[in-house]
């Protein structure tokens, strides 16, 4: 009859661990899902820095995320091109925008975002030139 008691709270107990790391788990995987569902939303509204705690907080939940670290690695790039473009170092923010575009499977707004300011860059500093070799001209 003793053994069947030990049995029995052994089956317990095995069960109420395996419940817990599941229910575990289960969370774990739901902050992580919102945590990415939140950072998309704040890069539609263009609240940068909000993604990247958003990824930030994603990576917390599942460390060396592939996926997290991409996109979390495209919004620093794009924050950083937006930050070279308002010095006015277009060079650097040309090549920092072509990053966000050249991410495989990142976010397509940050593609189509970076591809409208490459396009303007592009713009700029074709101006540029022409300001530069019409005053240089005799």
């Amino acid at each position: 009859m003793k053994k069947w008691i030990w049995l029995v709270i052994t089956i317990v107990i095995a069960a109420s661990v395996g419940g817990y790391a599941y229910a575990r788990h289960s969370q774990n995987e739901k902050l992580y899902s919102d945590a990415m569902d939140r950072a998309s939303l704040q890069i539609s509204n263009k609240r940068y820095i909000a993604a990247e705690t958003a990824y930030t907080n994603a990576l917390k939940r599942k460390p060396n995320d592939e996926k997290a670290t991409r996109l979390l690695s495209q919004t620093q790039n794009f924050m950083a091109a937006n930050d070279l473009f308002n010095q006015r170092q277009f060079a650097g923010a040309k090549n920092s925008y072509q990053s966000v575009v050249a991410t495989k499977n990142g976010n397509e707004t940050l593609k189509g975002r970076a591809n409208d300011r490459l396009k303007l860059v592009k713009t700029i500093q074709a101006i540029s030139s022409g300001i530069i070799s019409s005053t240089v001209r005799p």
